[in-house]
């Protein structure tokens, strides 16, 4: 449980929306970039709220593909892609050079949700709201 909470918050890093009056062409790069933050998590198909500690981390997704993770005690940097077409999100550590594949199962101006298995192969499924 430990480790999924920490992958959890790595991808949190990743997705932000931020969209601002006028602009015309919104797409899904433009959605996932900004700042998200977690709302509830599903492991193996139970939902769970957020700890006091784990509302406090955020994943930030830039436009220039960089992404930063924040979490108590642990910030961690990389570089995201998004395939629109599968709608997978692939990201990148810059140090441990780990590359996470990630569904995006529902991506709007009010909600990320992310779908990634954790190492022991257990479903999560990550709700964030942006911050």
């Amino acid at each position: 449980m430990k480790y999924s909470i920490k992958i959890i918050f790595l991808l949190l890093l990743v997705n932000s929306t931020k969209i601002t009056f006028g602009q015309n062409n919104i797409t899904n790069e433009t959605l996932i970039c900004g700042t998200w933050k977690l709302k509830s998590y599903e492991e193996a198909g139970v939902k769970h709220l957020g700890s006091a500690n784990q509302n406090e981390s955020q994943m930030i997704f830039y436009a220039d593909h960089k992404f930063k993770s924040i979490e108590p005690g642990n910030i961690e940097n990389g570089a995201w892609n998004y395939n629109p077409t599968t709608k997978i999100l692939t990201t990148t550590d810059n140090i441990t050079k780990k590359v996470a594949i990630i569904k995006v199962s529902k991506l709007t101006s009010e909600e990320c949700v992310l779908e990634f298995k954790d190492p022991d192969g257990i479903l999560l499924k990550v709700h964030m709201i942006p911050k």
